[in-house]
């Protein structure tokens, strides 16, 4: 398969996804895959989904950057690159059901996408794609991605931190003359980004140990933190910790993953390829030791974003009890978590 024919049927299908009429004409080469389709992060899968069906053959997302979504058609070259090995027929079974499943979703027929969801999770045993489009039925609203986009646009924060790069997906959401420090021991190789960034590979605590961040970030405190790296309670709770003394009193720290589908997705140990941890310890443990600060919680796919504010930089109450709030979160499983009520905890969405 070569690129004109990958952009020629790219270019059907997000037309078949968003409707035929709003696209007629419009998109060309250079077309933006999201900002100018008018594709969300549902369709994208969607997408995705329907390619992997149309080739009878695998896409390999780990190769996916952000610039590949900056026009049709890089995102062509994109999908000749990356098609790899053929789908069984199990593997088809699946992507029909999710395809199926998400253009239910999209027309508002809950129900439909729920029974196609109980298939999913029978045919696939709970791996990845039940997991995603029950997370789509539990949160309707924008994903994570589009909630923290959101933020950027809201907040220009001056400076942005980010553990946990991986592919550079919510990295991208910055944007100039926002100034940005990732932090990753594994960071995808050939990222781009908008915004100025420097990428370090370094673990979180070997990054912080070896660097003063204020001086990194030549002076300027941290205006908007993103922390999502290892998905282990102690180790957020450390990065949070790391993170706090060197943000602006106005400043945000978000968490990802605090909002898991089930236990499963939610212990320690990966039994699954769609994983949170217990990332989900931070909301009890933050709520009960930092009463001062204001937790907010937006409930969007596929395991939520929590934003604290209010920060301290001052503070060392956590680092001081460190071992104390460790055996609280600890001591609790998912199903005696407090409610977020009580924990005076905002909803958002």
């Amino acid at each position: 398969m070569d690129q004109f024919s990958a952009l020629a049927a790219v270019g059907a299908l997000i037309a078949a996804i968003v409707g035929e009429d709003s696209l007629a004409g419009k998109m060309t080469g250079g077309t933006h895959v999201i900002k100018g389709t008018g594709l969300d992060d549902r369709g994208l899968l969607m997408l995705f989904l329907m390619i992997e069906k149309e080739y009878e053959r695998q896409l390999d997302l780990g190769t996916l950057r952000s610039w590949h979504l900056q026009s049709l058609q890089g995102f062509s070259q994109f999908v000749t690159d990356s098609l790899g090995a053929p789908l069984t027929p199990v593997e088809r079974e699946l992507r029909s059901m999710t395809i199926k499943a998400l253009a239910a979703l999209h027309v508002g027929l809950e129900d439909e996408a729920s029974a196609l969801c109980d298939a999913i999770f029978r045919v696939e045993g709970g791996e990845t794609l039940g997991y995603v489009v029950r997370s789509f039925i539990q949160f309707p609203g924008p994903t994570y991605i589009e909630r923290l986009a959101e933020l950027h646009r809201a907040r220009e924060p001056r400076t942005y931190v980010e553990i946990g790069v991986a592919t550079g997906s919510s990295m991208s959401r910055a944007l100039p003359p926002t100034v940005c420090v990732g932090i990753d021991p594994e960071p995808a190789a050939n990222l781009r980004f908008e915004a100025e960034t420097r990428l370090f590979t370094a673990t979180s605590d070997e990054f912080f140990a070896t660097h003063d961040l204020r001086c990194v970030l030549q002076g300027r405190a941290v205006d908007l933190a993103f922390i999502d790296g290892m998905h282990l309670f102690e180790n957020v709770l450390s990065d949070f910790v790391n993170l706090e003394r060197f943000c602006s009193r106005d400043g945000a720290v978000l968490l990802h993953d605090c909002l898991p589908i089930d236990a499963t997705v939610a212990a320690r140990e990966r039994k699954t390829l769609f994983w949170t941890g217990d990332v989900w310890r931070m909301l009890p443990v933050l709520a009960r030791f930092r009463p001062d600060l204001r937790i907010t919680v937006m409930k969007c796919a596929p395991s939520g974003l929590v934003m604290v504010s209010h920060l301290d930089p001052q503070s060392c109450v956590l680092s001081q009890q460190r071992e104390r709030a460790i055996a609280y979160g600890m001591g609790m499983d998912l199903a005696e978590m407090p409610s977020l009520q009580s924990m005076r905890i905002t909803i958002d969405g």
